[in-house]
């Protein structure tokens, strides 16, 4: 249905078109997508993938020391989705465990595959590291046993996120229907995937933090990169210049534009002087490297030559200045 204009609409128009004046152009207005506001530039990324895969190598070494068995971790991903897709990737009965992160007062999820916590388990009760839980449920004994594994992989987060000063402590095994209360599974986490060998034993390790936090990090390792980045910029450049300093460069001192005839050259014979219209008191140009650096005039300091130096190169002073 076609819009009707009224009068005052009509002489409203009008009167902008005789006086010359541009009609109002209706604002463009485009959808928000409330999912790409949680996206993450790909330096931030970077950064989180280097201090997570410190957090890897120093949890191999913590573990490792704990199970009196060498273990390896190695960062698989990092990146941010749903917590319920996060719980989606585990089957029921995976060994989930909740970890507090204080002041901030929120809940990160730590997923151990069932596969590494069997061997875990054995290697903690003396055995060689070839037991096996993965058939059946977990029992309480194996939950404490695993509790010590636990504690050791937040403190380990907590020393990987000192920049922020977050506390990470070990709570408890969480059933999944549980852990799907901790937080609105629309909320965005930071997933972390870690790859676990023991002996000839593979499993996952993943861990979730609500992207909130994560946030606060990025802003907290992206100051301190600006500060790092300021600060190394002065330190090499102090450096060069102590470098310079101590660097020998070629020395000249000469008269430019001395014109004689060729008569005369052509003419000379040893101990014969050839004369210059050019008075001794002048000033040479001395060159460094090659480029008209100083103006000076030829002296002597008792049977050494010297240069007395008389001003620099306005231009290249300039070119000092403007830079």
């Amino acid at each position: 249905m076609e819009k009707v204009l009224n009068q005052e609409e009509i002489d409203a128009m009008v009167q902008a078109a005789r006086g010359g004046a541009k009609l109002p152009v209706a604002p463009q207005v485009s959808a928000w997508d409330v999912m790409k506001a949680a996206q993450v530039r790909q330096e931030h990324m970077r950064a989180l993938d280097q201090v997570h895969e410190g957090f890897a190598r120093a949890l191999a070494d913590a573990l490792s020391a704990y199970l009196r068995e060498n273990l390896e971790v190695a960062l698989v991903s990092a990146e941010y989705l749903p917590f319920g897709d996060f719980l989606q990737r585990f089957p029921d009965g995976t060994y989930l465990a909740s970890c507090k992160l204080t002041p901030i007062e929120e809940i990160a999820v730590i997923e151990l595959d069932t596969s590494l916590a069997g061997p875990f388990v054995d290697l903690l009760l003396g055995g060689q590291g070839a037991g096996a839980v993965s058939d059946h449920e977990i029992t309480e004994v194996e939950e404490q046993i695993l509790a010590g594994a636990m504690r050791i992989l937040c403190g380990q987060l907590q020393a990987a996120w000192q920049a922020l000063g977050v506390s990470f402590t070990f709570e408890q095994r969480q059933p999944t229907a549980h852990a799907q209360r901790i937080m609105s599974g629309k909320d965005q986490v930071l997933a972390l995937s870690f790859e676990m060998r023991l002996g000839e034993v593979r499993g996952t390790l993943n861990i979730s933090i609500p992207a909130l936090v994560s946030h606060a990090l990025l802003r907290k390792l992206s100051a301190a990169w600006v500060q790092k980045a300021t600060r190394s910029s002065t330190e090499r450049a102090q450096r060069l210049r102590a470098r310079l300093l101590v660097c020998p460069f070629e020395l000249e001192l000469t008269v430019q534009r001395l014109r004689i005839p060729l008569r005369a050259l052509t003419a000379l014979q040893p101990g014969q002087l050839i004369v210059f219209q050019r008075p001794v008191s002048s000033s040479c140009s001395m060159l460094v490297a090659g480029i008209p650096l100083l103006s000076a005039t030829p002296a002597r300091k008792n049977d050494t030559r010297a240069a007395l130096i008389n001003s620099e190169n306005k231009d290249l002073a300039q070119g000092r200045d403007h830079d």
